[in-house]
């Protein structure tokens, strides 16, 4: 009996509108996915925005987890690099020789050489205002916390960068590149803890990337004019 009930013509039926709306879900699916976005006059399909957005927050997901495990302390430069960040926002630049001068470092490690003094003070402008605040009350590990955040961002506009770089360089296939460019990136190792060294590598990643793109399109196209 239950057998026969198993075929009975109202579960044929319930079997069969299933059937149908899995297919029709499966049409609507593949309907967005060959869809595109217009936007001045470039069309972006839709399929290659939820590879780049996956490849996003594949990035977002490894880094993040490489942050929240990782140890405050990670490499010999960390508090270099958070010194720099502190002196910055006390108005000042880091000099080798001076040593680092954030009270907290020279209490627990003593006075050590300013190691990454000779780098460019962009990151930790950016950086200073946002920790700066928090190193002054002594809370130096919620200041490398926020800065890693921080960092996520800049592999963020990297990832974009990258996106962007695959799509000029895959000329036919640019849709493919524009995904699997930075992809390929995220998987990286590498470039997934670099947010955690608390150094310039991943602004000075997505600055190089606008460049290399920048001098592309000025050595296939020259300056237009609008």
């Amino acid at each position: 009996q239950v057998i026969q009930a198993k075929n009975t013509p109202v579960n044929k039926a319930i079997k069969v509108k299933s059937s149908r709306q899995r297919s029709s879900l499966k049409l609507k699916i593949l309907d967005f996915l060959q869809g595109d976005f217009a936007y001045k006059k470039i069309h972006l399909s839709m399929a290659m925005i939820i590879g780049i957005l996956g490849a996003m927050f594949m990035y977002i997901g490894s880094a993040g987890i490489i942050s929240i495990t990782a140890p405050w302390q990670v490499r010999g430069d960390t508090r270099q690099q958070v010194d720099y960040v502190w002196q910055v926002y006390n108005h000042e630049l880091p000099n080798y020789k001076a040593g680092i001068k954030y009270p907290p470092f020279i209490k627990i490690w003593g006075v050590k050489k300013q190691g990454v003094a000779a780098n460019p003070p962009l990151f930790y402008a950016i950086h200073a205002p946002l920790e700066g605040p928090l190193l002054k009350q002594g809370k130096w590990q919620l200041a490398v916390g926020l800065g890693r955040a921080v960092n996520i961002l800049f592999g963020i506009l990297c990832i974009l960068a990258l996106a962007w770089a695959g799509w000029l360089y895959g000329d036919r296939r640019k849709e493919i590149f524009a995904v699997a460019v930075p992809a390929l990136s995220v998987l990286m190792f590498r470039f997934a803890r670099l947010n955690i060294d608390f150094a310039v590598d991943a602004l000075l990643v997505f600055l190089t990337t606008l460049s290399l793109v920048t001098n592309y399109k000025l050595l296939r196209y020259g300056l237009q004019k609008k």
